[in-house]
C-alpha cells in the first residue's frame, strides 16, 4: 500500500482570516483547501490517520462532489480549513505528525470586535470575547511550538499590508511555486455561498479592517481584550495601548451572565431560526 497523503491543515480561530487564506490559497492552480466542515462524527470512536482521512475525503466528496486523493505522488495538493480544530490538535498531532500546518493570528482586540459584531454567540461583550480568543490562541502556539518546522504562523495584519511576500514565503512553505493568481483571488468564483460574514473575501486584501476596532470598542472594551489576553497579544507582536484595570467581581459575573443568555440567543437565531427567516425574505 502507497503511504496516505499529508494533507495540509488551516488553523486560526474564528474572524481571524482563516476563510480569506483559504481563498487566496485555492487560487493556486496545485492547492485545493476545503473551507469547512460539518464536524459531526469526523472525530467520534476509534481514530488512526488512514480512518480520519477516509472521513474527511468522503465527507468532501458527498458536500461537494469533489474527489481528493489520498496518496502520494498526485499532483492536486490539498488541505482543510476549520476553526474549530482547535480542540482537536491532540488528534492532528498524532494522526499526522507530518502533515503541514498554517497558523494564522489575528490581533485579538479585532477578532473580539468581530465577535461582538457579526452576532455568533462567540463573544457577545469584550470580557468573554476575551477569554474565548486566549484559551484558544494559547492552545495553537503551544501546537505551534511542539511542531516546530511543521507550523508556520503568519498574522493577519501582515498577509493585508504585504500580500506578496507573506505568499511567497507560504508558498515556500506547502512547497509549491509562486503563481501570480493568488493575488487575484477575489476574481475567482466562490465555492460557498457569499454572506455578511465572508463578503469581504470577494473584494481585494484591504488592509483599513487591520485596525477597526480602535474606533469600534470603548476604551473600557479595549482595555478588557487586554487585561485578559495581554500575554498572548504581545507574544505575537501586538502593543498594548491602554493601562491595566481590575475589574470587580460583580462587574466579571455580568459580562458571563450576559453571554450565557445572549450568547445562547444567537446561536439559537443563527442555526435554528436565520435560515427559515431568509426564506421568507424577511433578512438577508
Amino acid at each position: 500500500m502507497n503511504k496516505l497523503y499529508n494533507p495540509l491543515f488551516l488553523l486560526g480561530t474564528q474572524r481571524s482570516g482563516t476563510t480569506l487564506l483559504t481563498r487566496i490559497l485555492s487560487s493556486h492552480p496545485r492547492l485545493y483547501i476545503q473551507n469547512e466542515l460539518p464536524m459531526d462524527d469526523l472525530f467520534s470512536g476509534h481514530l488512526d490517520k488512514e480512518t480520519l482521512l477516509k472521513r474527511i475525503t468522503t465527507k468532501v466528496f458527498d458536500i461537494h462532489s469533489v474527489s481528493l486523493p489520498i496518496e502520494k505522488g498526485e499532483e492536486l495538493l490539498w488541505g482543510w480549513k476549520e476553526p474549530l480544530l482547535t480542540y482537536e490538535l491532540d488528534v492532528l498531532e498524532r494522526c499526522f505528525p507530518d502533515s503541514k500546518y498554517i497558523l494564522i493570528i489575528r490581533d485579538g482586540r479585532g477578532v473580539v470586535n468581530s465577535y461582538m459584531d457579526n452576532r455568533w454567540g462567540l463573544g457577545t461583550n469584550a470580557y468573554t470575547g476575551a477569554l474565548r480568543w486566549q484559551k484558544e490562541v494559547a492552545l495553537q502556539m503551544a501546537f505551534a511550538k511542539k511542531m516546530q518546522g511543521k507550523c508556520l504562523t503568519i498574522r493577519y495584519e501582515d498577509l493585508v499590508q504585504n500580500l506578496p511576500e507573506v505568499l511567497a514565503q507560504l508558498c515556500d512553505f506547502i512547497g509549491v511555486e509562486f503563481s501570480p493568481q493568488m493575488l487575484e483571488f477575489h476574481n475567482k468564483k466562490l465555492d460557498f455561498q457569499v454572506n455578511r460574514e465572508n463578503i469581504n473575501t470577494t473584494k481585494p486584501a484591504d488592509q483599513s479592517h487591520s485596525d477597526k476596532w480602535r474606533k469600534a470598542l470603548t476604551s473600557r472594551e479595549i482595555a478588557l481584550v487586554e487585561l485578559v489576553a495581554g500575554r498572548e497579544l504581545e507574544a505575537n507582536g501586538y502593543v498594548l495601548d491602554h493601562a491595566p484595570i481590575s475589574p470587580g467581581w460583580l462587574e466579571l459575573t455580568y459580562y458571563h451572565i450576559h453571554q450565557k443568555i445572549i450568547g445562547e440567543f444567537q446561536l439559537q437565531y443563527k442555526w435554528k431560526y436565520r435560515d427559515k427567516l431568509k426564506k421568507l425574505g424577511l433578512v438577508k
